[in-house]
C-alpha cells in the first residue's frame, strides 16, 4: 500500500487563489484613497517651550494638500493667554492661499505675546471645504517667577 502524498492539481489550484486573494485584500486595506489634509508644525522638537513678554518667535507649519483636487484653505493664529485664573483669547488676521492636489505650502509667521502671562495656548486653525482642524502649541512664560509675586 503505497499512497501517493503529492497534493492533486486542484488543491494546489485553490491554495495558489487562496493566497493570491489575501494578499489583494492585505494590500489593498492598506492603500486608502480617502482624501484629507496634513497639518502639521515643521519641526515639533524645536519649538519654544518658554517665551519672554514682546519677545518675537518663529512658527512654521506646513499644510499638504492630499484631497485629490485643488483646493482654498484658510489658516487664522490664535492666541489663548492665561494669567492669574483669568483667560483672553486673541484673533489674529490669517490669510487665504490655493493648493494644487499633492501640493504643500510651508508658513512660517512671527509672532509676540504682548501681555502679562503665565501660560499662553497658539492655535493654528485650518478651515478648508466645511472642515476645520488645528495644531496647538502651550508656552510657558520665562519670567514665571516674577508675576506670581
Amino acid at each position: 500500500m503505497n499512497k501517493d502524498k503529492s497534493l492533486s492539481p486542484e488543491i494546489m489550484v485553490a491554495a495558489i487563489l487562496t493566497t493570491v486573494f489575501l494578499l489583494y485584500l492585505l494590500f489593498n486595506s492598506l492603500v486608502t484613497d480617502e482624501p484629507y489634509t496634513e497639518l502639521y508644525f515643521e519641526d515639533p522638537m524645536g519649538l519654544p517651550k518658554k517665551v519672554k513678554i514682546n519677545e518675537s518667535f518663529e512658527l512654521t507649519f506646513t499644510v499638504n494638500n492630499l484631497e485629490n483636487k485643488k483646493m482654498a484653505y484658510r489658516y487664522q493664529l490664535i492666541e489663548t493667554i492665561s494669567h492669574k485664573n483669568k483667560t483672553k483669547k486673541y484673533n489674529y488676521e490669517g490669510a487665504e492661499f490655493m493648493l494644487e492636489d499633492n501640493e504643500a505650502e510651508t508658513i512660517t509667521l512671527t509672532h509676540r505675546i504682548k501681555e502679562p502671562f503665565n501660560q499662553t495656548k497658539i492655535t493654528v486653525a485650518l478651515s478648508y471645504k466645511n472642515k476645520n482642524q488645528s495644531i496647538h502649541l502651550r508656552l510657558d512664560n520665562e519670567n514665571q517667577e516674577i508675576l506670581r509675586g
